[in-house]
């Protein structure tokens, strides 16, 4: 299930694709980028997205956005206590992190 997200800052008539587990407000929102060409790299600037792992007192719905993901690979899921977003950069080869908890559920590590 997915529905049209219509932020004020984006130009009229375009919108931004969310899927839903369609299974109430404890299920993560999935939104769904368009693919544009990448800029050209940079030295020292962060290339890629390596590990997107999600935590989550929910449990998991099969056949929901959030399964489809973990079933191609691109999401790695546990079940825990509190909700907690873990984004590796670049194969995380630096070995650094940075955690935004408690204030935002966010773990960046490169």
């Amino acid at each position: 299930e997915t529905w049209n997200y219509q932020p004020p800052y984006v130009p009229p008539g375009v919108s931004i694709p969310i899927a839903t587990g369609g299974s109430g407000l404890r299920c993560p929102l999935i939104f769904v980028m368009p693919v544009e060409t990448p800029p050209s790299p940079k030295p020292d600037n962060h290339q890629r997205i390596t590990r997107v792992s999600l935590t989550s007192p929910a449990p998991l719905h099969q056949g929901s956005p959030t399964a489809k993901l973990i079933d191609l690979g691109l999401l790695q899921w546990q079940h825990g206590t509190i909700w907690r977003l873990e984004i590796g950069l670049d194969e995380e080869a630096t070995g650094r992190h940075c955690a935004l908890t408690p204030d935002v559920p966010l773990v960046l590590c490169w």
